[in-house]
């Protein structure tokens, strides 16, 4: 990984590849956490929207058009931590990529029609497929439900979004579309000076005076929530509990290897040996800076919920000792490393690990630098790391129908 500034002081990660493809990510320090007051829930997520809708140059149209007569991809997405504009093309196209992304990035104009008549009713559209995504509503309610008042959707809510206004998203923008808030992250075959010139004819100095994020921290609360929808065929389970945070990238992929053994363990003494689920999901959630949550999904039916009740207590409780054994984490680990080695050869998924070695201090290939931690780890290691995201109790959530 090469650590590149334009004259303007934008920090540009170039992550090389010996690839026919570019990819080109705006890393924008703008989501659903640094909403303050409750007039701004969801506005990182309506200005990922509002950017595509035109620039002082383009119209929706004429973006769409021009990624388009390149056979460009291109997309957004907000989460907790950030949003992300990302287009990729192939390399002989790039540089027109390129300019197009950076002008949706850094010369939206806002306009007022498309916002009213467009955006906004698509982002409600949005908001009410969620809804209507049963898995989806019981992971917003269960994280709502446990972490009170500091926590709202990326997504916010309609009556909120109604509301609001495209000076609104004006604001929001001017506050954090700033220079020391955005990295752009570049993979590909090209040379440091083709990228170099290509970022500073295209962008320009934005300032660098967006706020410093503000710690969060939660009231965790345990206590059990039951929420009924009828019709129903299953009842649906998650289980959360916070976890420490770690701090740096060994102790995180010490977590996720842990986790995955997890998975495999319950998956076996849940689905394999009792045939009480389908499908079982553990994962760690590190998408709320300085927090990090342990995360449990599966389902059943209600007739055998007793039942998937006590196993999965009895799994979880036999797990440090029956589950992580020194043969489950060599095969895990050997897994772990085999998906990093696919997606180091998966231009699309480098800027993800590009964004996790920034954020980690870590300046060297992300590729190899997670390969070599994953190797060193130990069964010891491991069952630390798990032993102190494992201790104390979950809070649990069921959907189920009302004549459950």
């Amino acid at each position: 990984m090469k650590i590149l500034r334009s004259k303007h002081g934008l920090t540009v990660l170039y992550q090389h590849f010996d690839s026919d493809l570019v990819d080109i990510r705006f890393y924008i320090g703008c989501g659903a956490i640094d909403e303050k007051d409750p007039a701004e829930y969801g506005l990182c997520h309506a200005l990922e929207h509002i950017l595509f809708a035109g620039t002082k140059s383009r119209s929706w149209l004429d973006i769409t058009r021009a990624w388009g007569s390149v056979g460009a991809h291109s997309n957004a997405f907000t989460s907790f931590d950030k949003t992300v504009y990302l287009a990729s093309s192939l390399k002989t196209h790039w540089q027109e990529t390129f300019e197009v992304l950076a002008d949706v990035v850094y010369n939206p104009t806002f306009p007022k029609d498309r916002w009213e008549q467009v955006e906004k009713q698509a982002i409600l559209s949005e908001i009410q497929g969620f809804q209507d995504d049963e898995l989806r509503r019981l992971d917003e309610l269960i994280h709502a439900h446990a972490l009170g008042s500091n926590f709202h959707t990326v997504d916010g809510n309609a009556v909120d979004i109604e509301k609001t206004t495209v000076e609104d998203l004006h604001n929001i923008y001017n506050k954090f579309y700033q220079n020391n808030n955005i990295i752009l992250i570049i993979s590909g075959d090209l040379t440091e000076s083709q990228i170099l010139k290509a970022v500073n004819k295209y962008t320009f100095d934005k300032g660098d005076n967006a706020p410093k994020r503000e710690r969060v921290s939660f009231e965790f609360n345990f206590s059990p929530i039951k929420i009924h929808v009828p019709e129903m065929e299953q009842v649906l389970i998650d289980a959360l509990k916070p976890i420490p945070y770690p701090s740096t990238l060994r102790s995180q992929i010490a977590l996720k290897v842990g986790t995955h053994c997890l998975q495999e363990y319950l998956f076996e003494e849940l689905r394999e040996k009792r045939g009480l689920c389908y499908m079982v999901s553990a994962t760690e959630r590190m998408d709320i800076p300085n927090n990090c949550f342990m995360k449990i999904e599966t389902a059943t039916d209600r007739e055998r919920l007793p039942r998937m009740r006590r196993a999965f207590r009895e799994a979880m409780e036999k797990f440090i000792d029956e589950g992580l054994t020194k043969e489950r984490v060599a095969h895990i680990k050997a897994r772990d490393q085999m998906s990093v080695t696919a997606d180091s050869e998966n231009i699309m998924a480098s800027a993800d690990f590009v964004w996790e070695a920034w954020e980690n201090q870590i300046y060297s290939d992300p590729f190899r630098a997670t390969k070599d931690i994953i190797s060193a780890l130990d069964a010891g290691t491991i069952r630390r790391a798990m032993r102190k995201a494992l201790d104390g109790k979950f809070k649990l959530a069921t959907m189920t129908t009302t004549e459950d």
